[in-house]
């Protein structure tokens, strides 16, 4: 028997919270491991006025690293064991790439992230794994 394995796309915001809220009870059920993974967008940096480039890489790693620990802080709360992953790139380009090499049975993402202005329609992350993806997408608002 194969190995169940739920990728949660996590950034930090409450919809990935609640992204990975639901992935846990579905871990649950299907006796699942889930690992967390968070994207540092390094084509943010080309956006920022700041001179150092390596100084800004350094923030928006900082940035991922405290989106993990804050997804594995909530993860203990809700009693649910997970490993977790810092991936640099572009987020759904390296959640895809990491989940078809992990032979993930599911992909869970937030409907939106902590990315540019709210939109009333799916997020741009959440919108490429739905279109792009050939491992199941939960989409959760």
């Amino acid at each position: 028997m194969e190995d169940k394995k739920i990728v949660v796309a996590y950034d930090g915001s409450s919809y990935s919270a609640k992204a990975l809220d639901l992935a846990a009870d579905l871990a649950k059920a299907m006796s699942a491991s889930v690992v967390l993974v968070s994207v540092t967008d390094m084509t943010r940096r080309m956006n920022t006025d700041v001179g150092n480039i390596e100084m800004v890489e350094a923030v928006f790693r900082r940035e991922g690293a405290h989106a993990l620990e804050l997804g594995k802080k909530h993860a203990a709360e809700l009693g649910l064991p997970v490993t977790d992953v810092l991936l640099e790139g572009s987020p759904a380009d390296e959640i895809l790439k990491y989940a078809q090499a992990e032979n993930a049975s599911m992909i869970v993402v937030g409907s939106r992230g902590r990315g540019g202005f709210q939109r009333l329609m799916l997020g741009s992350t959440a919108q490429s794994l739905v279109t792009y993806s050939t491992i199941p997408v939960l989409v959760v608002k």
